[in-house]
């Protein structure tokens, strides 16, 4: 972390001392007003059950001897890994203690506040504080029971702050560059996206909930924006609500977010700059800022203005981890609020993972790698077969390497049913220079392909 966030902090966040961490990736789902209006889109399976798998990563947020409740058992292999590398925490999971298997869809929260689930979490939660990932309309419930309450905001709250539309009023609100407008019907979608598509050839139309490219479509062409029209329209007159935000398509040169702190009494932490890695709208990895962009957002008042959001946050009610998405454009032009992440993030991963590699004078690169499936990878023992071919590589990260594969994740790659013919792998690169981090990803892919496990990315 550089001198100047390290300068600029006011506060510590809560994330380093021992938790009990636990919550859904996919909480834009939860926050989403079921009778809100959807853009046309493709249901996948296979998004789904790696969505209900990815509470394997908040292993990352525990300290100490802290615990994550996960919905699905942790593979074995990639838990006894973790540990030898010093990450000491518990996992415990609804899977194995509440004999439920449907991860995917399962609420956490909305399970763990069933009396059945009294003898799992009343100890942990004696001994240990409540860290969510992200606050859900059923964590209200479950903190109330396990007296929590006073200590999280409100999930109403969670939800209006999470919305794009709150982060565009917002943006436009401290004087920063926020283009497009809200829409409130199919007629004004229409009228909006024409005009907008006079002046360029793509638009780009939000799902408020929408999140890592779901819920946004890119539109090319009046007769494209005519069928989005048509669609909403039907969902309008059977008593849908339609809330969405047009976009000029905007020509950027670097996504990246900010991460930030606001705690229960107002006390603000910038804690680090994260670029992300993006392919087109979805999420393609995050890595710590250099010293040199972080003076340059320092100079042109970003952090200033990324404390002004924390100061309007914590004004509606909400406290907690932030990450704001931000862009820089091709002509250099700065948009500080994209959209505002009031929870825990990839970006938040990545920069509590460098601050556990301090200690080895190393970085990371978090990443999610998209593979196929080979046969054997369906097999019993796959993944232990899997860490055993990156150690023999000299892939794999160890305490003593300089470098290498740190994975964060089991089964968002292989699904324990073995019901997928692909998976997404969240590692992390470990290395000392940020020079050598694509030779890593691409040994790291060479030897994956020559086992079977192809990227189709």
């Amino acid at each position: 972390m550089s001198e100047l966030l390290i300068a600029s902090e006011e506060t510590d966040s809560d994330l380093d001392s021992p938790s009990l961490v636990l919550g859904n990736f996919n909480a834009e789902a939860f926050w989403r007003p079921a009778d809100l209006a959807q853009l046309p889109s493709l249901p996948s399976r296979y998004e789904h059950s790696v969505a209900g798998a990815m509470d394997e990563l908040l292993f990352i947020l525990c300290q100490g001897k802290g615990a994550v409740l996960t919905a699905l058992s942790m593979n074995k292999t990639q838990h006894r890994y973790l540990h030898e590398l010093g990450f000491d925490f518990m996992n415990l999971s609804v899977q194995e203690h509440l004999s439920q298997n449907k991860s995917a869809d399962l609420d956490l929260f909305h399970t763990l506040a069933e009396p059945s689930s009294a003898a799992l979490c009343e100890p942990l939660l004696a001994r240990l504080p409540l860290l969510p990932y992200a606050i859900l309309p059923s964590t209200d419930a479950f903190a109330a029971q396990y007296g929590a309450a006073e200590k999280l905001p409100h999930s109403s709250i969670v939800a209006k702050v999470n919305s794009k539309i709150y982060s565009h009023d917002l943006a436009k609100e401290l004087g920063g560059f926020a283009p497009g407008e809200a829409v409130f019907s199919a007629q004004t979608l229409l009228e909006a996206g024409a005009h907008y598509l006079q002046g360029q050839d793509r638009i780009v139309i939000k799902d408020p909930y929408g999140v890592s490219g779901k819920g946004n479509l890119v539109v090319d062409s009046i007769q494209m924006l005519n069928r989005i029209a048509q669609y909403v329209e039907r969902q309008q007159h059977s008593g849908k609500h339609v809330q969405f935000l047009i976009e000029p398509w905007l020509c950027k040169a670097n996504d990246f977010s900010c991460q930030l702190y606001v705690d229960d009494i107002g006390m603000i932490s910038i804690d680090s700059i994260q670029f992300m890695d993006n392919r087109g709208q979805n999420y393609g990895g995050s890595y710590e800022a250099e010293p040199v962009m972080t003076a340059m957002l320092e100079q042109n008042g970003y952090l200033d203005t990324m404390k002004e959001v924390a100061r309007a946050l914590y004004k509606e009610g909400y406290y907690g981890p932030i990450c704001v998405d931000s862009m820089l454009l091709e002509d250099q032009t700065l948009v500080p609020i994209v959209e505002i992440n009031a929870r825990h993030s990839m970006g938040c991963l990545n920069d509590r993972l460098n601050r556990r590699l301090k200690q080895y004078g190393q970085q990371a690169m978090l990443l999610p790698l998209e593979l196929r499936i080979p046969e054997w990878g369906k097999e019993e023992n796959a993944y232990e077969r899997l860490l055993e071919q990156l150690h023999a590589s000299g892939l794999l990260f160890g305490t003593a390497s300089e470098g290498g594969i740190l994975p964060l994740s089991a089964n968002t790659l292989l699904d324990p049913r073995g019901i997928h013919s692909q998976g997404r792998w969240y590692v992390a690169i470990v290395t000392s220079s940020p020079l050598e981090r694509e030779r890593w990803r691409q040994k790291l892919l060479a030897q994956l392909a020559s086992i079977g496990f192809v990227s189709h990315i």
